[in-house]
């Protein structure tokens, strides 16, 4: 199984309805690259009437435990709803027991 960073896109207040709520999300590269570090995503995520947190799963693969790098999940283009934060930060390496911080 991958080893993953998880990032958790949370909602102040649920979803009240009727229409979805949603959000674009794009990894973005700084010190972590891909394919090398990390797997390249994106996509669109939908919160359901009722729902607060959706999260966003990206397969990371850097081991090296003395090298520090990072890579960024960018939030964009709300329907529903207001950002207040925009982006989200991941550091490697993805270790056994998860990421920093996590």
């Amino acid at each position: 199984m991958p080893r993953q960073a998880v990032f958790r896109v949370v909602l102040t207040e649920p979803n009240p309805g009727p229409d979805p709520i949603s959000v674009d999300w794009a990894t973005v590269p700084d010190t972590a690259v891909p394919p090398t570090d990390y797997t390249t995503a994106s996509g669109t995520l939908s919160f359901a009437v009722g729902e607060i947190v959706r999260e966003i799963a990206v397969d990371v693969r850097a081991d090296d435990p003395d090298e520090r790098r990072w890579f960024t999940v960018n939030l964009s283009n709300p329907v529903g709803t207001v950002l207040q934060v925009d982006s989200g930060l991941a550091v490697l390496p993805a270790r056994e027991t998860g990421l920093p911080g996590a």
